[in-house]
């Protein structure tokens, strides 16, 4: 599907969402659930001519990650229509069904886009190490789910781990990036150097605890030494005050 194509499309869905809105009952839950579903449902179209618009890249991945977002946003308004029973749901079921495509679509879209970022990133970046090679498309079958993780642990691994250099990279928000990797259970692994680091400043904070132990204790002596001469002097006067 060309882009002219999905620009009309998309502004298909937005009348369409526009046209359902309005046989919504004039109650609380109708206004306040058709309010959302308009402003997300006329963001599709208008975040995708944006995306067309797009002065890089990154801008055009980031455009079209705000469009899979409201497009899935839409999809779930939709899905609380029906199960609040606000409208029928064979009223609502094509509406929805448009909504879960356009969603799949435009995740395609952005995974594939990113990819071939991160291809043209790795070829300015060689190294000998295979987590640096150029990133390759898998074999047929294996799921966008899994292609997607792929792209965000490799992105991960590229800027060591830092969250916004690799939203930037794979064109995410700060905030959406952070939602995937809890959601795919990325995090970082140390290595055996920051390890090692680790276990020596373990080692430091036990020996600065040791040494300040020991100079209390030094400083506590003084007055203990202290202490006893005065009980003797004491000890010495009584007995000597009995003795007369």
């Amino acid at each position: 599907m060309t882009a002219g194509e999905l620009k009309k499309r998309t502004k298909q869905f937005a009348l369409r969402i526009l046209k359902l809105v309005s046989a919504l009952p004039n109650n609380v839950q109708g206004r306040t659930v058709g309010g959302q579903l308009v402003r997300s449902g006329t963001s599709v179209g208008a975040n995708y001519r944006a995306a067309c618009r797009g002065r890089s890249r990154a801008e055009f991945i980031a455009k079209l990650g705000v469009v899979e977002e409201e497009a899935d946003e839409s999809a779930f308004w939709l899905e609380l229509i029906i199960e609040s029973a606000l409208l029928r749901e064979e009223k609502v079921r094509s509406l929805l069904q448009e909504a879960n495509e356009l969603t799949k679509i435009m995740a395609s879209s952005r995974v594939s886009a990113s990819s071939n970022k991160i291809a043209v990133h790795n070829q300015r970046h060689q190294s000998d190490q295979d987590s640096s090679a150029a990133f390759k498309l898998p074999a047929e079958g294996i799921s966008l789910e899994r292609i997607e993780k792929d792209l965000i642990l490799q992105a991960m691994q590229q800027t060591g781990y830092n969250i916004t250099r690799a939203a930037k990279l794979l064109g995410l928000s700060f905030r959406t990036l952070q939602y995937r990797l809890e959601k795919f259970g990325i995090k970082r692994v140390e290595t055996s150097d920051q390890q090692c680091r680790n276990a020596f400043s373990q080692s430091k904070k036990q020996t600065e605890r040791q040494q300040q132990a020991e100079d209390q204790t030094r400083g506590d002596l003084p007055i203990m030494i202290e202490d006893r001469r005065i009980a003797a002097f004491f000890e010495t006067d009584v007995h000597e005050h009995n003795h007369e």
